[in-house]
């Protein structure tokens, strides 16, 4: 049975706003506590996925993977994607059903079938290093995206991105190439930090933002926050109808000091070639993340601080999670909404039901 989360009181603050592009002041409504359904010590999570078929994943910072069934109230560590030793991987997870799912931690892809065993792919940018004056430098990849098994895209620092189509990996030409420096040098306009699509077109995104058409040409498209704005587009998706949504913290520019100041975390829409606000601007300058699409047509995105924003058609969903530490990882499942936080020294999973 799980445990009522009464020692972490995680409050809700439901805002609903509408999908305007004159975004109006939210209204406020308390949601009440959640439940843990699954406590991990002496361990902190990475990040949470869930698989169509509704099951749920965790990474943790010790690189092992654990797989939640039951409503999540039944956990099995599946895994040891990397050892426990390795010094907290960045472990992201793309699970495509119950039985399998593809991971990635440095510059390395894995894939865990059940049955089978955990394999490292053999990918194009295995053997990028280059040896710098007083380091080693290699591709770093950050985010992983795919329609199946057999169409699995990862991108990650110095524009890199791979594509898989079930049996080999390639590396992707894309506008951003002619730009990107050797690795020892600093590229971090050409660093690509997430990626996301639907069956129309693949959308990556960091200081840039390119998208490939489903004729397999890819193209540099407008950011969203204008001329006087940068940052980094930390999160992307596409719903059905070709509505893509991206989230992220900017640094705006001014004419008097300080010239550079951050601007807190905002969503946007593109639609018609246009970019709106879809939320204001949140309390927290942490990145929005997140960015997954859901069977039904919704779209999770969430932030650090405990900003979750649930969009759906022309509806924005605006909570804040407080009271639970600090946020690593939101998914959506049928009717329920599983956070993943750190409590001290444990980590643990709560379900909610907004």
């Amino acid at each position: 049975m799980p445990l009522r989360a009464r020692s972490l009181l995680p409050v809700l603050v439901l805002a609903l706003l509408g999908a305007c592009r004159q975004v109006p002041t939210a209204s406020v409504l308390a949601l009440g506590d959640g439940d843990v359904v699954w406590r991990l010590p002496d361990d902190t999570p990475y990040a949470l996925a869930a698989s169509p078929d509704g099951a749920l994943f965790l990474s943790t910072m010790t690189g092992a993977v654990y797989r939640g069934e039951s409503g999540g109230s039944d956990w099995l560590k599946i895994a040891q994607v990397v050892p426990a030793d390795f010094g907290s991987p960045h472990l992201q997870l793309q699970a495509f059903s119950r039985s399998s799912f593809f991971a990635v931690a440095g510059s390395r892809v894995y894939q865990w079938t059940e049955g089978g065993s955990l394999r490292e792919h053999d990918i194009p940018t295995a053997d990028s290093t280059e040896f710098c004056s007083d380091y080693t430098a290699t591709v770093q990849l950050r985010d992983m995206w795919g329609r199946d098994e057999r169409d699995v895209y990862v991108v990650g620092t110095h524009g890199t991105i791979l594509h898989y189509d079930g049996a080999s990996w390639t590396l992707e030409l894309h506008p951003l190439h002619a730009r990107a420096l050797s690795l020892c040098e600093a590229s971090l306009g050409t660093d690509l930090h997430v990626v996301g699509g639907d069956a129309a077109g693949v959308y990556a995104a960091g200081s840039s933002f390119i998208r490939k058409s489903h004729a397999g040409r890819w193209e540099e498209m407008p950011r969203p926050e204008g001329e006087q704005t940068s940052g980094l587009i930390s999160a992307v998706v596409a719903l059905p109808g070709g509505v893509l949504y991206a989230g992220g913290d900017f640094q705006r520019f001014g004419d008097e000091p300080p010239y550079r100041f951050a601007d807190p975390a905002r969503l946007f829409r593109l639609r018609a070639g246009r970019w709106d606000v879809l939320t204001p601007r949140l309390q927290s300058v942490h990145a929005l993340r997140g960015g997954s699409a859901q069977l039904d047509g919704q779209a999770l995105f969430w932030n650090e601080h405990g900003d979750i924003v649930i969009v759906r058609d022309r509806s924005v969903r605006l909570f804040r999670v407080s009271e639970i530490g600090r946020l690593r990882g939101a998914v959506l499942n049928g009717r329920d909404l599983y956070i993943t936080a750190s409590a001290g020294d444990t980590a643990v999973v709560v379900r909610l039901r907004p």
